[in-house]
């Protein structure tokens, strides 16, 4: 019998060898690429599509052909066909392991934008706090990567300074004087609003008639448009710290309007160097995304329950409004001050601008779910305890509409502030919702020794 020439054999196992190297090094390769390269990229600032992504397949299947074309000429010339690094087990069994978690993934992603549901996260904190950026048109807020947005210490909204604290409030010393006790009251615009704002009405009424005889103090920590996300989030960073005895808790409002993102996909989250670096590779591709959101699945169904791309979203959903209360009263407890959950009031009539501004689909709408927002509020605190001051009760029906201002939810002349006097008299409303937050203070129970 005639000897075979030993080059087809000694070819054929160098080509396989090199083979399975190439393909192993191109499934990582392809996989790198399909999640960290976007299909868009920015070329000297202009979009520029990035076609071959969907073509990253390729090398990996035309090298699996090569190889198993090889292995098919090799075992007709009577030769092992197990040649190459598949001849061991463990890289077998890893290229199948691999494979089987790639391809999932790889056809959940391309499934999840065939349906075009946006699924959005909330961005990580930057390390760039020292640029100053703005928010809106104006230079009256800056962004902020935990709030979203803040005022601006020492500069001055509709006619009224910011102080050093960053609030629109007289200027107040950030540690507390010993025996005195403290209110904040935290809200949103309605809480800012005013020449000067119901906080200061309260900060008088307390300071000369105090309910035990002793020192007190109020002020405000209120920011225009905030939720009461926000709110929460600010009474971590910044409120807790200044030992209040008293936190009054004023928003829905702004809660149920509607923007393109939702508050929780606006508002930062802290995380470790590690886990900064993992939650960024998730958020890259859909898939990930899906698998953040997952870990929350009220935020999810929030998103995802007939959501399309572009759509208007509310910012706070009641079980988040919910929620987010609940913690509020825990977290106010937790350092041994006593919290006052106070309703939103309204006007009778509500104007179409919240319609108009894409903030409600109707009016009627608007209406239903503030008063829903109120009956929030209600139920947290039947369920915790904590004081409810129900200012929507209390200000309900027409002829309470001369308090109002013509959003229907500010008080007095909210649209003229920039232009009136600082310590006008003619504030009714700011005046009245001032006297029922004392009512409310004065029927608490007995404050601890002021901390």
């Amino acid at each position: 019998m005639p000897t075979q020439s030993p080059f087809p054999t000694t070819f054929l196992a160098r080509l396989i060898k090199v083979t399975d190297g190439l393909f192993l090094m191109s499934l990582l390769v392809m996989a790198f690429c399909w999640w960290e390269v976007n299909s868009v990229v920015m070329v000297f600032g202009h979009p520029v599509p990035v076609r071959w992504r969907d073509t990253l397949f390729l090398p990996p299947v035309l090298l699996l052909i090569v190889r198993v074309v090889a292995a098919s000429v090799s075992e007709a010339l009577d030769r092992d066909a197990r040649l190459g690094l598949f001849r061991c087990r463990g890289v077998a069994r890893g290229v199948m392991i691999f494979v089987s978690i790639m391809a999932p993934i790889m056809l959940a992603d391309a499934l999840l934008k065939r349906t075009k549901i946006d699924i959005h996260v909330a961005p990580i904190v930057l390390d760039n706090r020292g640029e100053k950026e703005y928010f809106g048109r104006t230079k009256e807020m800056l962004k902020d990567p935990d709030l979203v947005w803040t005022f601006i210490p020492g500069s001055s909204v509709y006619g009224r300074p910011i102080n050093r604290l960053g609030f629109r409030d007289r200027e107040v010393e950030a540690v507390k004087a010993p025996g005195v006790r403290r209110v904040i009251c935290l809200g949103d615009s309605v809480t800012a609003q005013g020449q000067p704002g119901y906080s200061q009405y309260l900060h008088e009424l307390l300071t000369n008639a105090p309910p035990d005889g002793g020192q007190w103090e109020a002020f405000n920590m209120g920011v225009y448009g905030y939720t009461a996300m926000q709110g929460l989030r600010l009474f971590q960073l910044r409120v807790r710290e200044l030992k209040p005895d008293v936190v009054t808790v004023s928003y829905g409002r702004n809660d149920h309007t509607y923007l393109e993102n939702a508050d929780r996909e606006r508002m930062a989250v802290n995380l470790s160097p590690f886990a900064k670096r993992v939650y960024s590779v998730l958020t890259r591709r859909t898939v990930g995304r899906l698998v953040l959101c997952l870990m929350d699945r009220q935020h999810l169904w929030a998103q995802t329950k007939g959501r399309k791309a572009g759509e208007r979203v509310v910012r706070v959903t009641p079980e988040e409004y919910r929620n987010t209360l609940c913690e509020f009263v825990k977290e106010i407890r937790a350092i041994g001050a006593l919290p006052i959950l106070m309703t939103a009031p309204r006007c009778s009539k509500v104007p179409e601008d919240y319609v108009n501004n894409n903030q409600a689909h109707s009016t009627d709408e608007y209406k239903r779910d503030h008063d829903r927002y109120c009956e929030i509020v209600r139920e947290v605190c039947r369920e915790t305890g904590a004081t409810l001051l129900d200012m929507q009760k209390i200000m309900t029906g027409p002829e309470w509409d001369t308090h109002f201002a013509h959003d229907a939810i500010h008080f007095d002349f909210y649209e003229r502030e920039g232009h009136m006097t600082c310590g006008s008299e003619n504030q009714p409303g700011l005046r009245y919702f001032a006297r029922q937050v004392y009512a409310a203070i004065k029927q608490l129970p007995p404050l601890t020794s002021s901390k």
